[in-house]
């Protein structure tokens, strides 16, 4: 089998020279090349392994180029073509077809014809934008991975891909906050554009006022004429006929125009009651993409980003992993409740510790409030106990700092839950038969040594204490 190192190292160099000049902007780095593994390489050719299909695609389509001149210029011509593969959960990769044309250049590689600038007034750029939704501070997890690449994939491209974006998703998951990255993420690269963000209520009301003021060309002028239209919860012109005849119109105007419509909902569209078919047919003409609520690891990142927004240090890690195990399902809660413990500290001037937290969210969190334990918390509490992490524990490594704590999970997994050997092994990605031998063996080792027993019940009072 081949070494690899030298041609890992030559990617590393790569992105690091992308990075330092500026080639990209930082979303587009993070979100399209950080994932990105070599995974082999032949005859010059480097094969980088994405994550999912939608990032291989996106990249072989936008970037592939780039990546092919700067892999050359960094390797001294030892490098000089890129193949984009999609990786698979066992480390190997599947190949894109091998028997396509290398010497073709995809139409969509190329840079997107730039439109003629139109005229343009600050009310229409800067609509109701809140600056602090952005794609930095968007923490992506595998709830919204997708739906993130897709975001991202529109705001470098509006108007020639995935239109209408259609995001749906619970209350407080995120939608607001994609679509506001889009917008300004847009509005930082082209000054000029025409970005206009909305809520299916302001909408409505605009429009019942035309009515009423019988100045619908005006209201129709300013709708229909935006480079990037954003409606956020559009279920709320359900039972609104008049509304989503207008809309219906509004829509065409823009779509034939090349705009670009992003749109986002609680539901599906086919889910919307009231909602005419001729919306539900276009709504559904683009991409839809869902955003589900955040696993625990997802929460607790989005708890330690917010506390360096906001330049809070919490030493104390479990302040972290308390938020996240009493608020499972809404963001905007599970932030406000860090706001929270954070006004309550610096009200009191004590240090934000585990102890607080509790006193700080004794109100809104009942005492007898019992969180069901789950395969998700103790690999959680597992990985911090053992000072791992998460993927760590998930992943393929064997080493034995990393073998013992899966294995110590593992055990927890089937002592403190229902699940079976299998159901346990499908998250550890490993057979049966494997999570079996790991349980038998911690039982032994309980069995035989004190120390043993007493770090298992640490862990499992840690996890009960969750």
């Amino acid at each position: 089998m081949i070494d690899l190192s030298p041609y890992i190292k030559i990617w590393q160099l790569t992105m690091d020279t992308l990075k330092k000049e500026e080639v990209v902007p930082v979303p587009s780095y993070e979100s399209w090349f950080e994932p990105l593994k070599v995974v082999d390489f032949s005859n010059r050719r480097i094969y980088l392994a994405a994550p999912i299909e939608f990032v291989r695609e996106w990249v072989d389509t936008t970037y592939k180029e780039l990546l092919k001149r700067y892999l050359d210029k960094v390797s001294q011509g030892e490098v000089t073509d890129v193949k984009l593969v999609l990786l698979n959960s066992n480390g190997t990769y599947t190949p894109d077809n091998e028997n396509e044309n290398e010497n073709e250049t995809e139409l969509s590689s190329q840079p997107a014809v730039a439109k003629i600038p139109k005229p343009i007034s600050e009310s229409m750029r800067h609509s109701a934008l809140n600056p602090k939704y952005n794609f930095e501070s968007f923490v992506v997890g595998n709830n919204n991975h997708f739906a993130h690449a897709a975001a991202l994939a529109v705001a470098e491209k509006p108007g020639t891909v995935y239109s209408p974006l259609f995001f749906q998703g619970g209350v407080g998951l995120g939608k607001t906050h994609l679509m506001q990255a889009i917008a300004n993420f847009v509005l930082e690269n082209n000054l000029r554009a025409k970005v206009g963000y909305f809520s299916t209520e302001t909408f409505v009301n605009e429009f019942l006022n035309s009515m009423s003021n019988k100045s619908t060309e005006s209201f129709r002028s300013k709708y229909r004429n935006y480079d990037v239209i954003l409606i956020d919860d559009i279920q709320f012109f359900s039972g609104k006929s008049a509304c989503q005849e207008e809309f219906f119109h509004t829509y065409n105007a823009l779509h034939n125009n090349g705009s670009q419509i992003i749109l986002s909902s609680d539901r599906p569209p086919m889910e919307i009651k009231g909602l005419e078919e001729r919306l539900v047919s276009r709504f559904s003409g683009g991409l839809t993409t869902e955003i589900l609520p955040p696993d625990l690891e997802t929460r607790i990142a989005i708890l330690k980003n917010k506390a360096f927004m906001e330049e809070v240090y919490i030493a104390d890690e479990e302040v972290f992993y308390y938020i996240a195990n009493q608020v499972d399902s809404n963001i905007r809660v599970l932030e406000g409740s860090l706001n929270r413990i954070i006004a309550f500290a610096k009200i009191n001037k004590v240090k934000i510790d585990r102890q607080l937290a509790e006193e700080a969210l004794k109100n809104l969190i009942p005492e007898n409030k019992s969180k069901p334990i789950t395969l998700e918390l103790i690999i959680q509490v597992t990985a911090q106990y053992f000072k791992v992490r998460v993927e760590d524990l998930k992943g393929s490594k064997r080493d034995n700092n990393i073998a013992f704590p899966r294995q110590v999970a593992m055990y927890l997994a089937r002592e403190l839950t229902d699940m079976t050997y299998s159901d346990i092994g499908k998250e550890f990605k490993r057979d049966h038969s494997t999570v079996m031998h790991g349980h038998d063996k911690i039982y032994n080792r309980i069995e035989i040594d004190p120390k043993n027993k007493k770090f298992i019940d640490d862990i499992t009072k840690q996890i009960k204490k969750m």
